[in-house]
């Protein structure tokens, strides 16, 4: 397998990883946004953004 045929495949595979994940937690949000109360959602909504500041 030439270099770019692979290089052409790993850029495919990690697009299609990206999208996924991405999807995935879209899908996790709207589930989480039904299944708790405004309060709590907005509690998940706060530790989640300090635990992507302190995993930079």
């Amino acid at each position: 397998m030439s270099i770019k045929r692979a290089t052409e495949k790993n850029v495919k595979w990690s697009f299609i990883e990206s999208i996924s994940l991405k999807l995935i937690g879209f899908i996790l949000g709207i589930i989480l946004a039904r299944l708790l109360s405004p309060a709590d959602f907005g509690v998940l909504a706060v530790v989640n953004v300090f635990y992507l500041l302190t995993t930079l």
